[in-house]
Order: structure tokens, then C-alpha cells, then sequence
């Protein structure tokens, strides 16, 4: 009898597992992401969080050999001056081909503008047609939310309209 029951709670577990497994292998968003622009290197990484999409980004400089030498940014980092962490700056939804919702551009500089620490934004992302053997691409573009703007608000440091290339 004991027996029976610990195969099923394993069986059970186990089940839950692949079925956990297999929708993040199914969406095809999920994993990190690079756009390159000369010896900059933007990154994007999307993760399921239940049956959201969240994410984080970041853009480094790379050397001749590719290697990394800097980091220019990165959105998942601490609240200026505190141990607090930024949360994840992506909240989207998704299909198969596509996902859309909010971004947060944490990497502005905001001096002129007391109290702001970021800019969200409308971010949408759309998986373009590509062959079997090559590498997966999508297109990448970030639109300013409708809403009052501050009176000489920057513009965003993230790109706003890039093809991305899936790197895993």
C-alpha cells in the first residue's frame, strides 16, 4: 500500500515537472536573445514566471574577439543608492508568434526630472519567418506609452526598433 502511494506522488511529481518543462519549450520567446550593433551588444532574456513572460536586458561592449570588456547597462540592478532590486522590467503576454506589453526603460538618466527613475514603454515582438537551418529572429520595437510626458523627457537608452537574434 505504502508503496502504490509513493509511486503515485512520484508519478505525479514527475508529471508535473515535463508538463513545466514542455510549455517553456513550447513558447518559442523564452531564452536569451542578442542584437549587435558594431562591438555593442544589446541582450534580452525572457522567462516564464507562471503564465506571464517577464524579463531583463542588458547592453555590454565586446572586443575584436568578441569577449566582453564593459557593461553600458543592465535593468535588473538596485534602486539608486539602496539594497532594493528593480523588479523584472518586462510584462507581456504571449502567442506563438508574437508577445506585447509593458517595458520599463530603467537606464535613462533622470537628474532633470526629480523623483522619475524610469520610462515605460509598449513593447512588442514578433517572431519573422525564417528556414530550418537558420537562426531564429525576431523584430523588436518599443513605443512610447500614451499619457502625459515631462517637458523634455530623453528619449529611450534601450533600442526601439532592432531585429534580435535568438542565441538559446
Amino acid at each position: 500500500m505504502k508503496k502504490n502511494i509513493l509511486l503515485s506522488i512520484l508519478f505525479i511529481i514527475f508529471g508535473l515537472l515535463s508538463i513545466t518543462k514542455a510549455s517553456s519549450q513550447t513558447n518559442p520567446f523564452i531564452g536569451t536573445w542578442k542584437y549587435q550593433n558594431g562591438n555593442e551588444i544589446f541582450y534580452v532574456t525572457f522567462f516564464q514566471v507562471r503564465s506571464k513572460i517577464e524579463g531583463n536586458y542588458r547592453k555590454v561592449l565586446v572586443n575584436n574577439n568578441g569577449i566582453e570588456t564593459q557593461e553600458i547597462y543592465r535593468s535588473n540592478k538596485f534602486f539608486n543608492g539602496t539594497t532594493i532590486e528593480w523588479p523584472t522590467c518586462f510584462f507581456i503576454s504571449s502567442d506563438s508568434t508574437s508577445l506585447g506589453g509593458t517595458i520599463n526603460d530603467n537606464t535613462i538618466d533622470f537628474s532633470n526630472h526629480p523623483g522619475r527613475s524610469y520610462k515605460s514603454g509598449i513593447l512588442s515582438v514578433k517572431l519573422l519567418p525564417s528556414c530550418n537551418a537558420c537562426p531564429v529572429t525576431a523584430e523588436w520595437k518599443v513605443k512610447r506609452a500614451q499619457g502625459i510626458q515631462l517637458e523634455g523627457e530623453p528619449d529611450y537608452n534601450i533600442p526601439t526598433d532592432i531585429i534580435l537574434t535568438k542565441v538559446n
